[in-house]
């Protein structure tokens, strides 16, 4: 009797551990994208408010465009020529606060121009971009603009430095957030 009664504790433990590993299992693949996608923002975010010699210290993509928080992080003043996202030059603009005023234009027939003075900063916004084609992996899905949806986006600037030489700036480490539903009509 005594066996019988070893033999079903034994069972039952066993029982309970592969439970216990079942359900940290499920736990894992169900909570785990949540704290990457965390970590992922948090490793950009910081990468970003430190970049030099632009810093990005907010993104946002709207069915407008997308918005960017940008600051001159050089002691001297930088005119930024071009912003690409995902390998897709887009004109942009300078936004007029608040964010539901129009916006002014920094592009035109002859390229693009906004001059950074040292530690200024601005809120830029891009053309509305093109979600059914090109862009298509940042805020849609088959073409139409999803709200809520969480974006990696690859950010980089042309500029001109002081002495009027062309530069770049750029990284592999995405710009991270949420796709937001925001108008700001570009002029």
């Amino acid at each position: 009797m005594e066996r019988r009664a070893q033999g079903a504790t034994e069972y039952i433990i066993l029982l309970g551990i592969s439970l216990l590993v079942v359900v940290a299992a499920i736990s894992f693949v169900v909570v785990e994208p949540q704290f990457a996608y965390a970590a992922k923002k948090q490793r950009s975010d910081e990468y970003w408010a430190n970049a030099r010699p632009f810093m990005v210290k907010g993104n946002a993509i709207s069915q407008s465009g997308a918005i960017l928080e940008v600051q001159n992080a050089e002691p001297v003043s930088l005119s930024i020529t071009g912003i690409t996202l995902d390998g897709v030059a887009v004109n942009f603009f300078q936004i007029t606060a608040p964010y539901n005023e129009s916006a002014v234009p920094m592009c035109d027939d002859t390229g693009c121009s906004m001059q950074m003075s040292p530690g200024k900063t601005a809120m830029v916004m891009t053309e509305t971009l093109d979600f059914s084609e090109v862009l298509q992996n940042i805020c849609s899905t088959g073409g139409a603009f999803q709200e809520g949806r969480k974006y990696e986006a690859n950010l980089s600037f042309a500029y001109q430095n002081a002495g009027g030489v062309g530069e770049a700036q750029g990284s592999n480490i995405p710009i991270i957030g949420q796709c937001v539903m925001m108008n700001v009509t570009g002029a």
